[in-house]
């Protein structure tokens, strides 16, 4: 029996968001105080809007892994009516790692783990707290 275990986004990922956030919000406003609602205005404001759903996703995704399976949830996506994905271990029909490139070759660790599952759409599991304690349990569970 695993105890369930939940995972969030990492520091990085999520002060990233917010600064990405920061700077686009400034800009729109520094856009609509200069020119007024000119098509740039109209583009930083749509910049804006993706940053902001970004950082409701940065900060508020959770992973949960524990015995049947997979759970991505995200509480204050839930209120738009959004609901959480659960993937049983038994539904995952493939694992593909990502490992990112450096100066030399490939990073020995992957960054990101695409699962596909039976049903046809694929869940990926990356920038996550813990992520070698993550790869190592979905490796366990799945028998690869």
């Amino acid at each position: 029996m695993m105890a369930a275990r939940t995972y969030r986004r990492t520091a990085g990922t999520r002060i990233l968001a917010a600064l990405c956030l920061v700077l686009f919000v400034a800009a729109t406003v520094s856009a609509a105080s200069g020119a007024g609602a000119t098509p740039g205005f109209f583009i930083l404001l749509g910049l804006a809007s993706i940053a902001a759903l970004n950082v409701a996703a940065a900060f508020g995704d959770r992973i949960t892994l524990d015995d049947c399976g997979i759970e991505v949830a995200n509480p204050w996506l839930a209120r738009t009516g959004r609901r959480a994905r659960r993937v049983a271990w038994d539904d995952v029909a493939s694992i593909r790692e990502h490992h990112g490139l450096r100066p030399g070759g490939r990073d020995a660790a992957p960054r990101a783990i695409f699962l596909g599952v039976r049903a046809g759409r694929r869940l990926v599991l990356d920038s996550l707290e813990d992520f070698d304690e993550v790869i190592r349990t979905v490796r366990a569970r799945t028998g690869q």
